[in-house]
């Protein structure tokens, strides 16, 4: 359950300093006593992020870690001196401020943000794993009551500057009702070193958007962008990965009467995968797919509050399936284009059993490269080496989704 600091010294490593929080102590004395226990106790059980203030008068090193199985805590230290470290802050759910925290599964992202007329330092995260999506499935009826949320937190003192978890209407097509386990992306939109948007992905398959215009924390927006989950018998898809964006110009293919008209359309595209990473290996019963979503609003925008109003989140029925590579064998190209460019991105279905999604996405000049896991149906689940199952890695136009390769 200990984290380890190691320092580099060129030929070899060595170990400089390991910690442990007080609240794992007791799991940590008892898997001493009893080394063959049944039920694996978790301990610190994520990757550290770290940080480089060096905007500030005295530069600074910061890293933080969650907790992931282990807890519901964030734990910070001042690593300027890397051999001498101090805990800088601890965050958990105790605190007043953060009662919606699930397990701490989601890494902070670092970055800077203008607030009130300042630019500070920060932490992003979402706001944890409900460990109720364990044992309950379906998208609708496996609702959670916590980590419904993302937090944006002050890196250096751990003060929460915004949260999105507030109280919503179940009515709401934005209502966050699923945990956000996985990592959050930032968006940087004019290259000014500020962040001012975010997307993430829930454990109900939602994708949500969130808009920081502005320098005030009460105006920050979010949508939801995209509902890949529905009521299927194997429609219940998790995300828990992070999405990556890119943005592009894309040639959209509109068709009147008997003519096709051709022009560039500026989107960011949103690209993530879906799976159930809390069971990589027993959930075989879900279509997963990974996804390539058009967003249309290219610039920070303040949805909602007498401002634009919230589109309609896309349904995976929205996204054109190229599972069988409809471009590549099309017979009538420019109608297949058009169809395309009708749908709001585009999907790829999974075809092993229990295939998904469990690692994020690299694009790269003009193709996404992507990866997935296929468990072996009579693998054995104990600790141990053996044929857990077989991994691929795609390769398909950003645009379309052609094959690449």
């Amino acid at each position: 359950g200990f984290v380890h600091f190691f320092h580099d010294q060129g030929t070899t490593v060595k170990e400089d300093w390991a910690f442990i929080p007080a609240e794992l102590l007791t799991r940590a004395i008892g898997l001493m006593v009893d080394k063959e226990v049944s039920q694996h106790p978790y301990g610190m059980d994520s990757t550290a992020t770290l940080f480089n203030i060096d905007k500030s008068p005295q530069q600074q090193k910061i890293a933080v870690m969650g907790m992931r199985r282990g807890g519901k805590s964030y734990y910070a230290f001042d690593i300027t001196s890397p051999t001498a470290p101090t805990l800088l802050w601890k965050i958990s759910k105790s605190d007043s401020q953060f009662t919606e925290l699930g397990q701490t599964w989601s890494k902070p992202k670092a970055g800077w943000l203008n607030v009130s007329g300042k630019t500070l330092p920060v932490f992003i995260f979402g706001g944890g794993y409900d460990v109720n999506k364990d044992t309950c499935s379906g998208s609708t009826a496996c609702l959670d009551s916590e980590g419904r949320g993302i937090f944006i937190v002050n890196a250096l003192n751990g003060q929460k500057i915004w949260s999105n978890n507030a109280t919503c209407n179940a009515g709401d097509l934005h209502c966050l009702q699923h945990s956000i386990a996985s990592d959050v992306a930032t968006l940087d939109s004019n290259s000014d070193g500020i962040i001012d948007r975010l997307y993430s992905g829930d454990t109900g398959g939602n994708v949500w958007r969130v808009d920081l215009k502005g320098g005030d924390p009460t105006l920050w927006s979010t949508i939801k962008l995209a509902q890949l989950s529905d009521d299927k018998v194997k429609g219940d898809r998790r995300v828990f990965t992070t999405p990556t964006i890119t943005r592009s110009l894309i040639q959209t293919v509109t068709k009147i009467k008997e003519q096709y008209q051709v022009y560039d359309q500026a989107v960011d595209m949103v690209l993530v995968g879906t799976g159930n990473r809390a069971k990589p290996a027993s959930d075989t019963a879900n279509q997963d797919a990974f996804v390539m979503i058009k967003d249309t609003y290219i610039l920070p925008t303040l949805f909602g509050q007498g401002k634009i109003d919230k589109p309609t989140p896309i349904a995976y029925s929205d996204l054109f399936n190229i599972t069988d590579n409809p471009i590549q064998s099309s017979t009538d190209l420019m109608l297949t284009r058009s169809n395309l460019s009708a749908h709001s991105g585009w999907r790829y279905e999974f075809k092993g059993a229990g295939e998904k999604s469990l690692g994020g996405a690299l694009a790269l000049a003009g193709t996404v490269y992507f990866t997935s896991f296929s468990p072996n149906a009579i693998s054995n689940l104990q600790c141990g080496i053996g044929d857990m199952g077989q991994g691929k890695l795609y390769a398909v136009n950003l645009i379309d989704g052609t094959n690449a390769h």
